[in-house]
């Protein structure tokens, strides 16, 4: 057996679930947080974006590219 997992739009889920059913397909909601956000963590997060400026972003293109060589 295969199981996919699909992100469906809010406003596209009733439909998707009528077609879902009528396929005699099996539906299960599942959270895409698997794990509570702890309050602690939320806060220090709030603070970095409370406190950061705009020369500390940096474009995403770069961004990327310097994930990519840490995980090469």
């Amino acid at each position: 057996m295969k199981q996919f997992v699909i992100n469906v739009p809010d406003d596209k889920r009733s439909f998707f679930e009528e077609l879902m059913h009528n396929l005699d397909f099996a539906i299960t909601e599942t959270s895409m947080v698997s794990e509570p956000i702890l309050e602690w963590h939320k806060e220090i997060v709030l603070d970095r974006i409370a406190n950061s400026t705009e020369e500390d972003y940096i474009p995403w293109d770069e961004a990327k590219l310097k994930i990519q060589r840490k995980n090469k």
